[in-house]
């Protein structure tokens, strides 16, 4: 090892060597690709690996620097040991002009046929996708071929097959704005990555996220974890195979800003290697989890200073994980680990709830899958009103049969570790464990793109069906007035997680969604709908005029709070002519007469909104 090194300083040496790494069990070799870089590529970053009948294949982007214009996409083949690298294609245009090229990926679309993705142009802002293909293991390569404009293929990480079928392809934008907004979205094939379709989850303006990577589960369901600029992994679930997703939210998973990959291994566990902090590249770390939402402890490929980033990882058909990443800017290392060695975060809670949901769930994601399908030949008319309604029936009972399989207790252990349970077991006051919200807000992510909304009330787990998945995938096709009275159910879910009857929202919010509420209200009068209508414009009311729970009306003095008072007027003269709008106009006329403290008469005329909102029928 020291020969191999001290050559390699002096600028001989083979093409591959073993490299100094951390010591963990399960690492089985480490090495460097190369050990000298060649002359034209001083700088590489962001590789890809491959296994292919003829062995692996890596590839990376390298030149003088990151967004060079001689920077090109190099290749490396390995039996036994590594090839000296080789530069296969470049940003050369036809008519002379150059570009600097990006974050190859490698993968095989057919049968013996690998595909080099790859990206052109002079930044993330305006690069466009290319390809090249292979039909001898990456030896020699076809003409550079422009992929469709608006498909960009994998953006950093490796598509996935779902199934025996489509090819899914993680990919992202960043926008030309300044500062540039991130996006992530999904490029499907069904034809073996001749023609795609872009998917795209549900916008979220506050949520910057590019570079996915898939993980794959049971019944064609899926998971993507992403690089954000948020300090965190975040996730998004599809319960039906790629073709609907669910809002991004943050995982448990600390992130940079920097890339991260990730995959299935053949015996269902899910591995994620990405740098475990929220500032710098190192240390480079893998996790795995039973079931996506839980990480065991990371075990660290590089814990030196220095820069360990932007990792890809794939598992052989020995079974053994191949992982390489940026080592320093300088180097491409290639790591290899024996997954029988590596412990998943044991959750027994966890992984036994979910063996009773989520086989229980199918019916229901098929149900609202198939009459997606159906709805579109009667969009926007009374039938798919109708045909949403009765599913949203038929929905809610099969759920209640579902769910009362499900064992509460768990879900009670899973968010409040320190519960009744366990105090009576004890028979004495246990300290107080904070509820784990990473585990409940990964739970509820991953029931929601199931098609469920979970929520706790005083102190009890309740189940029912989810408005935004429900508005995403059946809101197109019904009329402009049921789609609001799914647009008002969604808001009501989107409440914090884990709060037990409180509703943290400001006042305004409270305005606008009576707003909603109210202009519902005139669409439904006389339909089976108007009665849970009706109740929440009249809960919706009752915040307004009595105060949000976090938030109480009158101060210490029994004096109207100032922007209570505010908010009530703006909203009456928004209002006025709305049924709320004039009981809100009564209210302030009571208050001004009143001098805008809390007397008697306006104690009373609260208690009568307050009943008017009453218990949900």
């Amino acid at each position: 090892m020291r020969l191999v090194v001290a050559l390699s300083l002096l600028g001989i040496g083979a093409s591959s060597a073993q490299a100094p790494t951390a010591t963990h069990p399960a690492i089985v070799l480490s090495e460097w690709i190369y050990t000298v870089a060649p002359r034209e590529s001083p700088s590489v970053h962001a590789s890809t690996i491959i296994e292919t009948p003829q062995g692996l294949v890596a590839a990376w982007f390298g030149g003088t620097r990151e967004s060079a214009r001689d920077v090109g996409i190099w290749v490396s083949r390995k039996r036994r040991t590594w090839s000296r690298p080789v530069r296969v294609a470049t940003g050369v245009m036809p008519g002379g002009r150059r570009y600097a090229t990006w974050n190859p990926v490698l993968f095989e679309t057919a049968p013996r046929e690998l595909t080099l993705f790859y990206k052109v142009g002079p930044s993330p802002r305006e690069w466009w996708g290319m390809k090249r293909t292979s039909k001898d293991g990456g030896v020699s390569w076809g003409a550079a071929i422009r992929l469709p404009k608006g498909v960009l293929g994998p953006i950093k990480n490796k598509p996935v097959r779902v199934g025996d079928g489509p090819i899914l392809s993680p990919s992202s934008t960043e926008s030309t704005d300044n500062p540039p907004r991130w996006r992530v979205h999904f490029e499907r094939s069904t034809d073996q990555g001749r023609t795609w379709t872009v998917i795209t989850p549900p916008a979220d303006s506050t949520i910057e996220a590019i570079q996915p990577a898939i993980l794959s589960y049971k019944n064609g369901w899926l998971q993507a974890l992403a690089r954000t600029q948020h300090g965190r992994i975040y996730e998004t679930w599809s319960a039906n195979r790629g073709l609907d997703w669910s809002v991004l939210s943050p995982t448990s998973l600390p992130n940079p800003n920097a890339g991260i990959d990730a995959l299935t291994l053949t015996d269902r566990r899910q591995l994620v290697v990405y740098n475990h902090t929220t500032t710098g590249r190192t240390p480079l770390n893998v996790s795995l989890s039973n079931n996506g939402i839980t990480w065991g402890p990371s075990v660290a490929l590089e814990t030196a200073g220095g820069e360990y980033s932007y990792p890809a990882v794939i598992q052989t058909a020995d079974s053994l994980v191949h992982i390489t990443y940026t080592w320093k800017r300088t180097r491409i290392k290639h790591v290899v680990l024996d997954p029988r060695r590596l412990r998943s975060p044991r959750n027994d809670l966890l992984d036994s709830l979910l063996a009773t949901m989520v086989p229980k769930l199918a019916p229901l994601v098929a149900s609202r899958d198939s009459l997606a399908m159906i709805l579109a030949r009667d969009s926007a008319t009374s039938r798919a009103d109708s045909a949403v309604w009765r599913f949203r029936e038929s929905g809610t009972e099969l759920l209640k049969t579902v769910t009362a399989a499900f064992d509460d207790s768990l879900v009670q252990h899973l968010i409040y570790p320190a519960d009744s349970a366990a105090r009576a077991r004890l028979k004495e006051p246990v300290k107080f464990v904070p509820p784990d919200l990473s585990v409940s807000d990964s739970l509820t992510r991953f029931l929601d793109a199931r098609g469920v909304w979970p929520f706790r009330d005083e102190g009890a787990t309740y189940y029912t069906l989810s408005e935004a998945t429900m508005l995403r995938l059946l809101g197109p096709y019904v009329r402009e007035g049921l789609r609001s009275y799914m647009r008002l159910e969604a808001l009501e879910q989107a409440r914090p997680a884990v709060e037990d009857a409180t509703l943290r929202i400001s006042l305004d919010l409270v305005a606008e969604r009576l707003a909603a509420a109210d202009s519902v209200a005139d669409r439904f009068r006389g339909t089976i709908a108007w009665q849970q209508i009706d109740w929440r414009r009249a809960a919706y009311l009752s915040l307004m005029i009595n105060g949000t729970d976090n938030t109480p009306a009158f101060s210490a003095s029994q004096e109207l709070r100032a922007e209570f008072r505010a908010a009530l007027e703006r909203f009456t003269t928004r209002h006025d002519v709305a049924i709320s709008g004039r009981t809100v106009r009564d209210y302030l006329t009571l208050l001004r007469t009143n001098g805008f403290r809390d007397t008697t008469a306006v104690t009373e005329f609260r208690q009568r909104v307050r009943e008017s909102a009453g218990p949900r029928g």
